[in-house]
């Protein structure tokens, strides 16, 4: 899908009536998140899980990664090796010469990361706060994604 595509997602606003929230396509065709700077430790046997989109499937596949290591490359080898057990070769996560790290989805899709055990992906430098990065009510975790949420076009109150 093209960048500067607008779609319709179906929600249910904060005054629980029935709404249409615009979502506009920022970029295109990769997704691109890049966390900030990591400036922690991580834990080992802390975990995470990174849920994806795929082509031609409205259900996403989902992966748990458990750290086994206490350093970014250990963050970035879990990540590869439960995408990798679940056959997931179209989303990279990678860590960048200046401490930051990358996870790429090659088709443009959505990419959901979120903690199980400990905050990881906090320190891996994923917040609210990072560029590419959104929430939704119905979503468990952080939204990695070229899809922008525009405002709620709202009607009938349920």
């Amino acid at each position: 899908i093209a960048g500067g595509s607008v779609f319709g997602r179906y929600t249910i606003a904060s005054d629980n009536k029935v709404g249409v929230r615009l979502m506009f396509r920022k970029d295109g065709p990769k997704t691109i998140v890049t966390g900030d700077t990591i400036t922690g430790t991580f834990t080992v046997g802390n975990s995470y899980t990174i849920k994806v989109s795929q082509l031609g499937s409205a259900a996403p596949l989902t992966s748990t990664a458990t750290l086994t290591g206490t350093t970014p490359s250990d963050f970035v080898s879990a990540a590869l090796a439960a995408l990798g057990g679940n056959g997931i070769d179209y989303v990279n996560v990678v860590l960048n010469s200046n401490n930051t790290i990358t996870f790429t989805h090659e088709y443009g899709g959505e990419i959901v990361i979120a903690n199980v055990t400990g905050t990881p992906i906090t320190t891996a430098g994923f917040t609210t706060s990072t560029t590419g990065v959104r929430t939704e009510p119905w979503v468990t975790g952080l939204i990695l994604s070229n899809w922008v949420a525009g405002g709620v076009a709202t009607g009938q109150q349920l």
